[in-house]
């Protein structure tokens, strides 16, 4: 039975060595440079972390993406090369929220768009 127990910290290892992976976004999201545009949106993972310590603001947070995260929209998918950096906030909001990369890549191009406006 030993052999079916999965050791944490090889399995965190495994993670951070994935670099490349599929994000799935809505069709109508355009992309121009996808890899580049995807990467730059991951900056606001730290934000969506901070916002995830606190259950209040969290509560907040699905509230407002809740439609977002759950749409039926057709998907059209990405394969991206991710940096260490940004796995590891991924993986992070992935353990505390359960959310996929893609809704997380997501709500990343949601809160970039809400810095602009």
């Amino acid at each position: 039975m030993n052999r079916k127990i999965v050791n944490s910290q090889e399995h965190q290892e495994q993670i951070f060595t994935t670099k490349r992976t599929t994000i799935y976004l809505p069709e109508h999201l355009l992309l121009h440079k996808p890899i580049k545009e995807i990467n730059k949106a991951f900056a606001h993972t730290h934000t969506i972390i901070q916002q995830l310590k606190d259950r209040k603001s969290f509560l907040h947070l699905y509230r407002h993406f809740y439609s977002l995260l759950f749409s039926q929209h057709k998907l059209k998918g990405f394969q991206i090369n991710v940096m260490a950096e940004n796995r590891a906030n991924l993986y992070k909001i992935k353990q505390l929220t359960g959310w996929s990369q893609s809704q997380v890549t997501l709500i990343c191009f949601a809160e970039k768009i809400k810095d602009i406006i």
